[in-house]
């Protein structure tokens, strides 16, 4: 028989990573993040959002985090569930030889910055088809999908 334990996490840092070095003399760093879902109630989508702790041993990410890592980066973590406390309290634990962690829309735009032209062509993009006599949020019952409203 097999066991998986394979935690996949797409969200936004909540604060700076806190970067330690251990009594080895290896870093790694704890992050706190924040992962989100749309709910629709009484017709309207709303967002729930649930905060996780993340402990990264990956010796290779540790560059990229001390430079990148600030509050409202979103990143992409593979992992593993563990806990602390006892059991008491839940962390996803990526390894040096399992996981990863990266920073998410780094294909779309390296280092993580966007110029004034790409903003303008969001803005662009974003105001398209919304007119502003369009209808409110459409519920479950006309096809509405709160996937479609995810931010990334």
């Amino acid at each position: 028989m097999s066991y998986i334990n394979d935690v996949r996490l797409v969200g936004e840092l909540l604060a700076a990573p806190e970067l330690k070095t251990s009594a080895r003399g290896k870093k790694y760093a704890i992050l706190k993040m924040r992962t989100g879902r749309p709910v629709v109630k009484s017709g309207k989508t709303a967002w729930v959002f649930s905060e996780h702790r993340v402990i990264c041993f990956k010796q290779d990410a540790q560059p990229m985090l001390e430079k990148k890592g600030a509050r409202g980066v979103w990143l992409k973590v593979m992992g593993e569930l563990g806990y602390l406390n006892g059991g008491n309290t839940a962390q996803i634990v990526v390894n040096d030889d399992h996981g990863s962690v990266g920073l998410m829309f780094s294909d779309v735009w390296p280092q993580n910055e966007i110029t004034d032209e790409e903003w303008k062509l969001i803005g662009e993009v974003s105001a398209a088809g919304t007119p502003e006599d369009e209808e409110e949020e459409p519920s479950r019952a006309s096809g509405f999908d709160p996937d479609d409203e995810i931010p990334f």
